[in-house]
């Protein structure tokens, strides 16, 4: 099921803006339940991204229990460029600020892509430019979200490519080992992860005793996230 007007997030117009709308809009960015629910700075992560961080108005299209257009979903929700190996932009992800169902019989989700993303090849390059993976002197590590990525890299120093569910992550890492043939897999503790980390064809790992990096980082703290990175041989 695809989206109502999906586009990808305008660029804010704040000059139009009263004092207090803007001071609204700076809360809801800096105050956004999923920074704050994963303890992430947003100046950070936007400086850490290398293709565009939003967090904007959004609307996203819901369904009856007959597959017809229900009242849209509206809400300032985060949006997250991936671009591909190229740097041409592929999509955006949009992290609302709690989970909905699209439809009626739906799990509830708080993460889904604008229509026409391509998940399969996109990816957020955090710490890194794309036109940097043919050089780089270190390994690259690819990962399935964006606390995660965000946390390994503010951890270990180290470029990261961040894809969108890990269903997606083998095809992702074929393309950027044509570019980068030292890729490292980082995966969440679950079937699927780990799925995904024996059908990439590389070196992979996944944390142990909680489900994903950021759970890591939250309950152990920064050392633990770069040990167990480090000792992907």
């Amino acid at each position: 099921m695809q989206g109502l007007k999906e586009t990808a997030p305008a660029p804010e117009a704040a000059g139009n803006e009263g004092i207090g709308q803007q001071q609204q809009r700076y809360t809801e960015r800096f105050a956004f339940p999923y920074l704050v629910r994963k303890e992430i700075d947003l100046v950070s992560l936007v400086g850490s991204c290398f293709s565009r961080i939003r967090i904007v108005p959004g609307k996203l299209a819901r369904f009856d229990a007959n597959g017809n257009p229900a009242t849209p979903f509206q809400a300032t929700m985060l949006f997250r460029e991936l671009v591909n190996v190229a740097n041409q932009s592929t999509g955006w992800e949009r992290i609302l600020p709690w989970p909905i169902r699209r439809s009626p019989g739906d799990k509830p989700g708080d993460k889904f892509v604008t229509a026409g993303t391509a998940v399969s090849i996109g990816f957020t390059p955090i710490g890194f430019e794309p036109w940097e993976l043919m050089s780089m002197p270190e390994r690259l590590i690819a990962c399935a979200g964006l606390a995660d990525g965000y946390r390994i890299h503010q951890c270990t120093g180290e470029p990261v490519a961040c894809a969108v569910g890990e269903n997606n992550l083998p095809r992702i890492v074929r393309s950027l080992r044509m570019m980068n043939p030292s890729v490292v897999v980082a995966v969440d503790n679950d079937c699927a992860g780990r799925d995904a980390g024996q059908a990439s064809g590389c070196r992979w790992t996944c944390p142990e005793g909680v489900k994903d990096w950021s759970d890591l980082y939250q309950e152990h703290g920064m050392d633990a996230v770069r040990e167990a990175i480090k000792e992907v041989a």
